[in-house]
Formats: C-alpha cells, sequence, structure tokens
C-alpha cells in the first residue's frame, strides 16, 4: 500500500491530508480547542452538552433521525467527544461519498440549530452520563483523587460532562457563546486519511474559509503548589486501591513524552513490568497492577497503582515504592531495554494500521505539536535513547514532582 501525506494550512486553520491509494475509505478528524478546562463554574458542561446537541437538529436537517437516515444511506459514521482540551468530532465514510459526508460535517459541526426540546432532553441524558461514570466506587476514587491533588475548583479537577447542578443550571445561550467563541479556524485542527477524491481537500477549505478566523485559547490555571499526606477515600468495598502520583508543573515536550512512554511502560505498562512481575507473578497480592501518565497542558501526571486485600495493604505499598525508587537507581537490563524499545516502536507502526488509525494519531500531533510527525521520526528518536537518559529523566520526575499517596478502602489505611 502506497501512502502520501501533504499538508495544508488555509486561512490560519490547521489542516493535513494523508493520501493513500489501494483503500476504498476516507477518515475525517474535526479537533475545537474547548472543553471542560475553558469553562468556569458558571458554564461547567457547556461544551459537551454542545456536542450532543450538534447531533440533534441542524439548519438543514429539523430532527436526529433525519441525520440518522442521511448517514445511513450514504454509510458514513460519524461521532463526537469531549474532553478537557477539545472537542473531537469523527466521520468514517466510503470514498464516495465524501460529497455526502463534507456536507454532513458541516451541517452537524457550523450549523447545529439548538433547539429548546433538545436542550432540555440532552440535559437529562447528559445527568444520566454523570450517574453511570459515578456510580461505582472506582469512579468516585478518581473524581476524589483529581479534587485531592488539583483543587476542587481548578481546571483539571471539571470532568467535561459537568456535575447535574451546574449541568441544570445551564442556557442555550451559554452553548452558543462557546460555539460562537471556539468554533473558529485558528481553534481548529483538521486530518483527512485515506483515498482523498480530487474536489474533497478544495471543498474542505471552503468550509474552513466560511469560519472566522477568530483568537486562539489558552489555558493558564494555577500550578500545583504542594504534596499532601496520605488521601483516604472511604468506600464499602472489600479491595484495597493504592495510587501513587507524581506530578510535575512543567509542559513536556515530545521527546520528553517519549521518554516517559518509555519508563512508564517498563515500570508498569505490560505483564513483564516490573510492577506485575514482582506484585503479581512473584509475591502473588494483586490481581491488577499498572502505571499511567497523563498529559495536562501545564502539568504531567505519572501514576503507579495496585489493587489487593486489606491485609496486604502495607506490604504492597512498600513494594510499590521501592520498585519506583529501584527503576531510578539501579541499571536496567540491557534486554529488556532492547525489548520494551523494540516493542514501542512496533506498538507506533500498529497505530497507523487503518485510515482510523491513521486520522487519530496524526490529528493528534498536530492538535498538540502543531505539526505532522509519521511514525518513522517516532520510532528514530525511541531508537536514539539511552537506559540511563530514559531512567534519569524519570528520575527527575519522582524527584522534583509533587507526590500524592491515595487510598480505597473501608477502613482508615495505616501504612
Amino acid at each position: 500500500m502506497t501512502k502520501k501525506y501533504s499538508f495544508y494550512r488555509p486561512n490560519k486553520s490547521r489542516l493535513a491530508l494523508y493520501s493513500m491509494s489501494g483503500v476504498g475509505a476516507t477518515a475525517i478528524i474535526v479537533n475545537i480547542r474547548a472543553g471542560s478546562f475553558y469553562e468556569n463554574e458558571k458554564n461547567w458542561g457547556a461544551s459537551h452538552l454542545l456536542e450532543h446537541l450538534t447531533f440533534d437538529a441542524t439548519k438543514s436537517f429539523s430532527k436526529e433521525i433525519d441525520i440518522e437516515l442521511f448517514k445511513e444511506n450514504y454509510c458514513i459514521h460519524a461521532d463526537a467527544v469531549t474532553s478537557g482540551e477539545y472537542i473531537e468530532y469523527w466521520f468514517k465514510f466510503p470514498s464516495n461519498s465524501a460529497k455526502e459526508a463534507l456536507f454532513l460535517l458541516e451541517e452537524i459541526i457550523y450549523n447545529p440549530a439548538l433547539k429548546e426540546k433538545d436542550f432540555v432532553r440532552e440535559k437529562k441524558i447528559v445527568n444520566q452520563e454523570y450517574i453511570d461514570r459515578f456510580s461505582t466506587p472506582h469512579g468516585r476514587f478518581m473524581r476524589s483523587i483529581h479534587e485531592n491533588i488539583f483543587g476542587i475548583n481548578h481546571p483539571y479537577s471539571r470532568y467535561p460532562i459537568g456535575t447535574p447542578k451546574t449541568v441544570d443550571n445551564l442556557k442555550i445561550d451559554d452553548l452558543e457563546k462557546i460555539h460562537k467563541k471556539h468554533f473558529t479556524n485558528e481553534n481548529t485542527t483538521v486530518v483527512v486519511a485515506g483515498k482523498i477524491i480530487p474536489d474533497l481537500p478544495k471543498k474542505l477549505i471552503q468550509i474552513l474559509k466560511k469560519r472566522n478566523i477568530g483568537k486562539k485559547e489558552l489555558i493558564s490555571p494555577p500550578p500545583i503548589t504542594s504534596s499532601g499526606d496520605l488521601f483516604w477515600h472511604k468506600e464499602d468495598v472489600d479491595q484495597f486501591v493504592i495510587s501513587l502520583s507524581w506530578i510535575t508543573n512543567k509542559r513536556f515536550n515530545l521527546r520528553e513524552k517519549m521518554l516517559l512512554n518509555v519508563a512508564n511502560y517498563i515500570i508498569g505498562g505490560s505483564a513483564r513490568s516490573l510492577l506485575f512481575k514482582k506484585l503479581r507473578m512473584e509475591e502473588g497480592l494483586v490481581y491488577s497492577t499498572g502505571s499511567e501518565k497523563s498529559f495536562y497542558p501545564t502539568c504531567v501526571w505519572f501514576e503507579a497503582y495496585s489493587y489487593t486485600r486489606p491485609k496486604f495493604s502495607q506490604r504492597v505499598y512498600k513494594i510499590m515504592l521501592e520498585i519506583i525508587k529501584e527503576f531510578s537507581d539501579k541499571k536496567i537490563n540491557n534486554q529488556d531495554f532492547k525489548r520494551a524499545i523494540n516493542y514501542l516502536n512496533k506498538s507506533t507502526l500498529l497505530r497507523y494500521d487503518s485510515v482510523n488509525g491513521i486520522a487519530s494519531e496524526l490529528s493528534e500531533m498536530l492538535f498538540y505539536e502543531q505539526r505532522i510527525i509519521l511514525p518513522q521520526e517516532l520510532i528514530k528518536m525511541t531508537n536514539s535513547f539511552t537506559e540511563e537518559e530514559v531512567r534519569m529523566f524519570f528520575k527527575k520526575i519522582i524527584s522534583r514532582g509533587y507526590f500524592y499517596p491515595s487510598v480505597m478502602s473501608r477502613n482508615r489505611p495505616c501504612l
């Protein structure tokens, strides 16, 4: 399969086209710089509610069923998701439905009707979504960790769906303001991957040129200032969940993100990870353990976690801390390090296995890095890492970052 890509930036919007021969499908991903991080206590949840309403009715489609029938007629798959930093719309379709897909894209994203009856219904749906997410102990635990680390009123503690109280207080005017302010050229990135028919770039550019250039929205939340003591979240459960978090007040560049990716994989990213081998395979103390990393606009969150029983909690907590420290201080076995690099490189290639995968990866790069980065460049970067560079970089994170240990259990922990 021959793959080519070309990059355009018309009228200050960011548009990338990745053409592929030998395929009959096309995927388009549009990211709008909007979401809960840009909101406040008065309009929290507005971006997410707006995303819902854009699929209910538009200038040309009076009802949701009309949109669904149009999608069905031309086999267009379309959906959206809202995060703290963006509203992402995606469209996948047979390439011979490109004209219809672009029409639907413009209608949903730029010409929503925002009808009162849909607004009232979607509020109830979103509030049920909130209940579904936070009706579980783990959902409540993660919400409590965010509030403990960042603070209840910090933007990073705001889940995109808002709360039932904030959603109920929203007015259609709040959604219209978000749409006018954020759905502009300067806040938009677009990636197209797959078979690109000749007229598609021109028509897409015409759609984007109709938008106001606007002002690029920026996030400037307060920094995290201090570590906390052991945080206890009480739930009536038999399990004992341990979360060890380090927050670094810094926006990572691409190389730093990739370095942390390697460290994360070795520490807790697989069944061969240090946490998994020690806590599960050697000691049999856990079923689930691992590590994760989250990149925010102004900070980075690294977390190691384990699920165990109360009687094993002290032992598991001790081992977790030892593994984190030993990773920084003890040289990684050369064979294990090379295996990790090899696996991560092949995983990078695997993410480019479809028009959807390619569009998703490139849209993330275009949104966060403001340029197209192909997998070959990522692999070359990863191959340049030494095990010492990875360890020393991670050591800076745990030595200079703020440390937050958190526990979910029935009884007050003693660790």
